[in-house]
């Protein structure tokens, strides 16, 4: 989002140079940031939403609830966030350490890693194969453990991806 501005644009954004953690004075190469996006919005589009659509079942078998009289109490949201945050490290974890194997570094997690100086965008850079095991599912098993809100499910999703953004972005 905006911190890609900043990386196209260093000379405009240099009071924020303090901030950045490589090469603040190294505008990113359009064309690669081109290329990355077109790859986050392949994921969002043609990942996200049909697995969404796909995994809906399973929301409802957990008891998720869709319904206003269901809001939870703040202690309930605060105890599910906590919890989804403990899944979704554990899971993410693991999920990591196996793309870091050869086989499945080779084939699948290479792509991540081809940016050294990281973009915001490159949370979601990913292969759509690592981006349903290691950035989707991952976040999605919490709330699956929960059977929470459909509300604190989206509390949580905004949390995770903003989280997920602000660590590849390349600033403090």
């Amino acid at each position: 989002g905006a911190l890609s501005l900043v990386d196209m644009y260093p000379a405009t954004f240099s009071f924020l140079h303090k901030w950045k953690i490589q090469a603040p004075d190294e505008p990113v190469d359009r064309k690669k940031l081109i290329h990355c996006m077109l790859t986050c919005i392949f994921n969002q589009i043609c990942i996200n939403g049909p697995l969404a659509y796909l995994l809906y079942g399973m929301y409802k078998y957990t008891g998720m609830s869709v319904l206003p009289a269901d809001i939870p109490t703040l202690a309930t949201v605060i105890r599910d966030l906590c919890i989804f945050g403990i899944v979704e490290e554990i899971g993410f974890y693991y999920g990591h350490r196996l793309m870091h194997i050869p086989f499945f570094y080779k084939r699948f997690h290479k792509q991540h890693h081809e940016w050294t100086a990281p973009v915001g965008c490159v949370a979601i850079y990913a292969d759509p194969l690592e981006h349903i095991t290691s950035n989707l599912l991952t976040v999605m098993m919490g709330p699956w453990v929960c059977g929470s809100h459909i509300l604190v499910y989206w509390l949580w999703l905004f949390t995770a991806v903003h989280v997920t953004v602000q660590v590849h972005s390349g600033y403090h």
